[in-house]
Order: structure tokens, then sequence, then C-alpha cells
């Protein structure tokens, strides 16, 4: 009989739409405003998003919050199932606490359900494949507990990588100094990211997109020894070629059985800027299959 629990993430995962409904995953949406007017993400079709953002406009993102949180999880609680969230990085959103309280809010009226919380300490497909992979588990049968650990265990083994040439919203989520960015943008120098306790950290830089892209996979076969599941995940910010490029030459490093293409949501994309492509790998033994 299969395990009645449900797996919960939230947007920032930049997982597939078509993927979450066909596996059922319940992903909660983060907020976001941009020229004065609020969204929800999915309510602006991506290309419009970023078009704007390269027409001056500087969006904010906003969390999930309690009540949105309590409504959705409340849902799947009344109707005999537990819960598995898996969310967007504490280090760099209030979503995880919200979700946190508004499951100790519902704990006394469903007293026989059980509400799990694990932080991705990550951010985009690198949350995303924590997702897909727990989620694996999980049609293999795995208990909600098996799962919960599984992922809590395995979210240090994520590694990330992400450039942008657009260095402007950087700056203003106090990554980089007014004068890296005034520097880096004048010489066409693009920062070079990676996570550290789950938040983003530079880690360097190259001149130039193509051996910015080069540099991602270098670093990354530098320290994925053993590719979980053969999966490669890439995300863009409206730079879908860019993307494509890292791919082949990622191929030249590792044997990757699957990639995983995708677009930036505005989660990352608001933080980044578009131009910006974002490499995830996990490393270690995967779930199989």
């Amino acid at each position: 009989m299969m395990e009645q629990y449900q797996i919960f993430t939230d947007s920032s995962s930049d997982l597939p739409e078509e993927y979450l409904r066909a596996e059922n995953i319940v992903s909660m949406p983060l907020s976001f405003s941009i020229d004065h007017e609020q969204y929800f993400s999915g309510e602006m079709d991506a290309a419009t998003f970023y078009r704007k953002m390269r027409e001056g406009a500087m969006p904010a993102t906003s969390s999930v919050n309690v009540s949105e949180a309590y409504r959705a999880m409340e849902n799947v609680l009344q109707a005999g199932k537990d819960i598995l969230y898996i969310g967007f990085s504490a280090g760099m959103s209030s979503t995880l606490q919200n979700v946190q309280i508004a499951s100790e809010e519902l704990a006394p009226r469903y007293p026989d359900r059980k509400i799990v919380i694990v932080d991705s300490m990550s951010v985009s497909l690198g949350q995303g494949m924590l997702v897909y992979l727990t989620n694996k588990m999980k049609k293999a049968g795995a208990s909600l507990e098996k799962a919960a650990e599984w992922a809590t265990e395995h979210a240090s083994n994520l590694r990330h990588y992400i450039t942008t040439g657009n260095m402007t919203h950087l700056h203003r989520g106090g990554r980089i100094s007014k004068a890296t960015e005034l520097v880096g943008t004048l010489l066409g120098v693009q920062p070079i990211l990676s996570m550290e306790n789950g938040k983003p950290k530079v880690v360097g830089s190259k001149r130039g997109s193509r051996s910015a892209l080069q540099n991602l996979a270098q670093r990354m076969s530098n320290t994925v020894k053993t590719v979980a599941d053969g999966l490669c995940f890439i995300t863009h910010a409206d730079c879908e070629k860019d993307a494509v490029y890292l791919s082949e030459v990622m191929q030249e490093y590792f044997d990757i059985k699957r990639f995983l293409i995708h677009q930036a949501g505005p989660v990352l994309g608001a933080h980044t800027g578009p131009g910006s492509v974002a490499l995830f790998m996990m490393d270690g033994v995967g779930v199989g299959g």
C-alpha cells in the first residue's frame, strides 16, 4: 500500500509545472512585485517578467506567508494524509520558518497527522533535485520518516554553481559591492557563485559568458565524484542557448543520464537578473531507478 503522505515544496524549486502535476506534488507559490504590481509565481509568464527586467524593472520577492501555508497544508491533512515539506533554504527566505509556524498551529487540530519539514539549504533546481529524488524514494515505497531522513542527510550533498552577466541585482542583494558591479560590468567580468551553509557566496569570476560557463563545469568536476542518479539540472534566466551550451560542456566531464534544462522563475531571476545560468548536481549515491 502506498504510504499516505504528500510531498510539498514551494515555487523556488523551479520544477516544471507538468512534472509537479504528474507527480501530485504541492508547490506553494512565493509572490513577487514588479512595476508596483503584486503577483504569485506562475501568474506572469517568464518572457514578460524578464523583458520587464531588461527594461529596468526591479522586482522584489516575498515568502510564502503563514496563512497561505496553513491553508495549503490543512487541505491535505483533512484528506487524511501526512506532509513532507522540502523547502527553500532558510538562509535565504523566511518561507521555511513560516511553514514551521503554520505546522505548529495545525498540530493541535490534527493530532493524528504528521508534518515533517526539511530545509533543502538550496534554491531553484538544487531544491528541485532534492524534491525529485525524494519523490522517487516515495514512489519506491519509502516511509515518510525514511524519505525525510534521506532528504535531510543528502541536502548537504547538493552542489550549486551560478553565474550572471548582470551584476546590478547581485549588488542590490548585497552579494557584491558597488565597485565590483561597476568594474565587472565595464570589463565584462562575470561572478561565479556557490552555496555555503544555505546562502550564496561569490567564489570566483571569469571574463566573458563562455568562459564563465566553462568554469561552472570545471568547478563541478572538481567537487562531484559520483553523480547521483546521473542527473544534471540547469536553470537559466531567459538565456536558453547558454544553458544548452553548458550542458554540452558538462558532457565532456561527466556521463550524464538525464539533463533537465528549465527556465528560472522570479525567485532566482529577481536576485541574479536576466542572463544568469545555474548548474546543479548531487554528489554521492542517489536513489536509483
